[in-house]
């Protein structure tokens, strides 16, 4: 107890000369203030443990100064480990995370592709048969003498319509980026056809809506112009097409509207923040 009392007193003594030297090596080995407070108390632990191998032929300081010197050493090369597992961690962490981004993004995105596959193909079917039906009733009113050029000019909007579609289809398929692209580059192609789809369901009425209401439209006019029925009956026939076309075609704009103010600007919003997370 008189030995650990002594030993106290001489290393108080000790520190009140020289503890300066263990302050500046705690400055030098550790820059955070928390780990410079942890070195700093290893160093006071570590001369309380080495006072008993002191050497009285030894200068205080320079026994203060070694003992504080090797204990940093090793609390530096511990720190260094310390930091180096951390690193190897978060490393390992940020690339499962990046991993499951890919798989997230290109599942997300081919889905979405599927989709406006899907849709581009419905649509240029339904405009090819209406170009169909219409190219046939012009045929059959040229095979028999009678005015066909309402509905040649129905047929090509109609066909008009379905070429649109198919081009822009081929347009998309070309910009398709093949397996194993980088997420970045899947992203950035991603957001761009979001954009793309987005404009085209707000133009729909110019693109969709307004070359095959016009063949429609054709059609009314040939049954006005050149039908035989009488002109009360071929303008029922009109008013009703024309009813029928107009009640789809507000369905149609409302649907493609509240795709595009919703789900697709959703999409579009999300696959920019996966952008932002990515280059972070």
């Amino acid at each position: 107890m008189n030995t650990n009392a002594g030993n106290e007193a001489r290393l108080a003594a000790w520190l009140a000369q020289h503890g300066a030297i263990v302050r500046r090596l705690s400055r030098v080995y550790a820059t955070d203030a928390a780990d410079r407070q942890d070195l700093h108390q290893e160093m006071l632990i570590q001369l309380w443990r080495s006072l008993p191998s002191f050497r009285e032929q030894a200068r205080e300081s320079t026994w203060i100064y070694r003992v504080c010197l090797n204990t940093a050493l090793t609390w530096k090369r511990a720190w260094q480990r310390r930091q180096a597992l951390a690193a190897t961690g978060a490393c390992a962490r940020a690339e499962a995370g990046a991993v499951r981004l890919v798989h997230e993004v290109r599942g997300k995105a081919r889905s979405f592709e599927r989709a406006i596959a899907r849709r581009d193909a419905r649509e240029s079917f339904g405009a090819l048969l209406v170009a169909a039906v219409f190219g046939w009733v012009g045929w059959l009113n040229w095979s028999a003498g009678r005015p066909s050029w309402t509905c040649w000019i129905a047929a090509a909007l109609a066909f008009a319509v379905a070429a649109f579609l198919l081009i822009d289809r081929f347009r998309a398929r070309r910009s398709v980026r093949p397996r194993g692209a980088a997420v970045a580059a899947e992203l950035e192609r991603a957001i761009a056809e979001g954009r793309h789809q987005y404009w085209l369901f707000t133009k729909v009425v110019w693109w969709y809506l307004l070359p095959l209401g016009s063949s429609v439209g054709m059609i009314v006019l040939h049954v006005v112009l050149y039908s035989p029925q009488s002109w009360w009956l071929r303008a029922a026939i009109a008013s009703a097409m024309l009813g029928v076309t107009l009640v789809l075609y507000v369905a149609l704009w409302r649907r493609n509207l509240r795709g595009a103010t919703g789900e697709l600007r959703s999409w579009i919003a999300e696959l920019e923040d996966r952008r932002r997370q990515v280059a972070a």
